[in-house]
């Protein structure tokens, strides 16, 4: 019996059963918190880099289009835009404004920016920007003609030059599905930030905001230089390519149009100030219809689209895809002739002497939120219409009378009709240009409040 009881294994308590299960939890717990944690620490890593690589690319296609361009071949056009949005859907529902400091803050005290529905001077609403401009950078047709013949160079990639590039915020849209292939999206499906007014909260949240850029090929015809016709408007926005025609070619007459825009400056007499809102309807005869597919300021206008998921179909005709979960696209311009070193901005002016100096540096200019900044052609003819605009007096006028020199001397006056004119540095553009974007995870996967901020500086020689 004795033996028999010896030989007989012990079995676990209740107790000891409870403080293995006890122990086992904490480990597994403890697993689970740390697989938990690498798997969320690795799945920001990955968005970060991808958000990293998404604005590389953009800093890379933007300073690679400027290099190209030639001041003198074609205009430079700025539009202003603000637009009141939450940065998520959450946000959204919980009334929470996306405002970025741009001033003092210390000046809006009392104020809050994200519940505030009034904006208040020393923060800003969201930047929605565009910038439009011809470059000479050869580009090859990211949208051929669906039955294009074998031969046709743009079916084969072939490079062409000068393209008219713009870069803005885009409309978004679904692929339709028409039984056999998908279609385009009809324009009236399309969701776009700036479909409502300025002051009136986007519906569509930022972090679903999509950057793009739109390359169009300018095919050399005489005399055609406004885009009349709808179907081609609506075709450059889409990016769609017909039977007969890419998707991203215009036929159009590039050196017509940078005649047209001389009286700007005065070539039929008619002097015209840039800088002021008149300009506007000039402007908008030659660049509305070429820009925007819906020319109508009341609706949503968009110069381009993006697919959300692009069917395998159309995933040749991504010329307008860029940047997404770009909340901010600022556009800021350092002009050769700053307004605020003039004689109207310039202090102190020894002994009452009427000539400006400089008395700091020049500063970066953004533009003005609804207004549309065009430069035209650096070209020496242009240079020479604007230096002769002069009085009676011998004075010069409007632009040479407001704008300082740069290299302006004590002894020469600006009521010196030999000294003051030879001394302006006379160009039509600016100096440089600095890009400006924030860019979030358009996924959720990062804090939608640490935006990735990136800059770049293009100088015009």
């Amino acid at each position: 019996m004795a033996a028999g009881r010896s030989g007989m294994r012990r079995a676990f308590t209740l107790v000891e059963l409870l403080v293995s299960l006890a122990v086992l939890t904490i480990a597994m717990t403890a697993v689970a918190t740390v697989f938990a944690v690498t798997t969320r620490t690795a799945s920001q890593a990955a968005a970060y880099s991808e958000v990293q690589n998404w604005t590389r690319q953009f800093l890379r296609q933007i300073q690679e289009d400027l290099r190209h361009v030639d001041p003198a071949a074609g205009p430079l056009i700025l539009h202003g835009r603000k637009q009141a949005a939450y940065l998520t859907a959450a946000d959204r529902e919980a009334g929470r404004y996306y405002r970025e400091l741009v001033g003092n803050r210390s000046l809006a005290e009392g104020y809050d920016p994200a519940y505030n529905p009034v904006e208040n001077a020393q923060y800003s609403d969201p930047r929605i920007d565009l910038l439009a401009f011809v470059t000479q950078r050869p580009l090859a047709s990211q949208a051929p003609a669906l039955n294009a013949d074998a031969n046709d160079p743009y079916l084969n990639g072939v490079r062409f030059a000068p393209n008219f590039v713009v870069y803005g915020h885009a409309a978004r849209g679904q692929a339709q599905w028409n039984g056999s292939n998908y279609d385009w999206p009809d324009l009236g499906s399309l969701e776009h930030i700036a479909s409502v007014p300025q002051n009136t909260p986007s519906p569509l949240p930022a972090n679903q905001w999509h950057l793009a850029r739109r390359s169009t090929i300018l095919r050399y015809a005489f005399n055609q230089t406004i885009v009349n016709n709808a179907g081609d408007r609506e075709r450059l926005s889409l990016g769609a390519a017909t039977n007969n025609l890419p998707g991203d070619v215009l036929d159009f007459d590039l050196p017509m149009l940078n005649y047209e825009l001389g009286p700007v400056f005065g070539r039929n007499g008619a002097l015209r100030d840039p800088y002021t809102p008149s300009e506007w309807t000039f402007i908008q005869q030659k660049f509305d219809r070429l820009m925007y597919v819906d020319t109508n300021p009341g609706r949503n206008r968009h110069f381009a689209t993006v697919l959300d998921e692009v069917p395998l179909e159309l995933q040749s005709n991504l010329a307008v895809h860029m940047l997404p979960g770009c909340a901010w696209f600022q556009v800021e311009f350092l002009m050769p002739e700053d307004p605020r070193n003039s004689v109207v901005y310039s202090s102190p002016r020894p002994n009452n002497e009427n000539y400006s100096r400089r008395s700091d540096m020049p500063r970066w200019m953004s533009i003005e939120p609804d207004r549309t900044y065009v430069f035209v052609p650096d070209s020496e003819e242009n240079r020479l219409l604007i230096a002769a605009q002069r009085g009676s007096d011998g004075r010069p006028l409007n632009r040479l009378l407001q704008f300082g020199r740069l290299d302006q001397q004590t002894e020469a006056p600006h009521t010196s009709p030999d000294g003051a004119l030879e001394q302006r540095i006379i160009r039509t553009w600016p100096y440089a240009l600095r890009i400006t974007v924030r860019v979030v995870d358009a996924r959720g996967r990062l804090d939608p409040s640490q935006a990735i901020v990136r800059s770049v500086v293009h100088r015009f020689e």
